[in-house]
């Protein structure tokens, strides 16, 4: 069986920098490799420049990466009741979509989790609310493994939002940080920490 892996946005910039080929950092006989939904609205709305900078490498970089590793998107099964085509869909339907745990559900909707998006906007270049897509990774690490760079290590208590929230209380949750000071590879580094020695994670 392999482990499942959760990618966050912000980690593709790390792996791009580091160039990474994750057919070798995350080999396929090991690990399960998905972003959520929300990271593919994220990933899909990289310009082609920001701030001066050249991303369409950055781009190339992720599309060939999915692509080669097989990079799955999970989404929660729903319908799409968005009110405008400017809404995209972040449920799946039939064949598409799948079935929360009753963890998972209830991690989603408890009121700590809730207090990040309830009036949350959106924000100038993004078709997502603040902190939809960190909801979204939070509960990914309640059954998979999640990859970010998202430490949030100088915000106030209260603030770091829902990614620590989660790795606080139970998630599985990788910091590139730690990753790259333990002087492991990325796939050991996974393996210590966050799946039990006859092989459950």
């Amino acid at each position: 069986m392999t482990i499942s892996v959760t990618i966050d946005s912000c980690a593709w910039n790390f792996f791009f920098d580091n160039e990474y080929d994750l057919c070798v950092e995350l080999p396929p006989e090991r690990f399960s490799l998905f972003i959520t939904r929300e990271v593919e609205l994220e990933l899909d709305q990289i310009p082609d420049e920001s701030h001066g900078f050249d991303k369409r490498p950055l781009k190339e970089y992720i599309r060939n990466s999915i692509e080669r590793r097989q990079v799955k998107t999970t989404c929660v099964f729903g319908f799409y009741c968005g009110e405008s085509p400017d809404d995209p869909a972040r449920y799946g339907g039939f064949g598409q979509g799948t079935f929360e745990s009753d963890i998972e559900r209830d991690w989603r909707q408890r009121e700590n989790t809730q207090r990040y998006v309830i009036g949350a906007s959106k924000g100038k270049t993004s078709v997502l609310r603040k902190n939809e897509a960190d909801v979204s990774l939070a509960v990914a690490s309640l059954s998979s493994v999640l990859i970010t760079v998202d430490k949030k290590k100088d915000a106030k208590p209260g603030k770091k939002g829902p990614i620590h929230d989660a790795a606080i209380n139970g998630g599985r949750v990788a910091y590139t940080d730690d990753f790259k000071s333990s002087g492991l590879t990325l796939a050991d580094f996974i393996e210590k920490n966050f799946i039990e020695p006859n092989g459950t994670s």
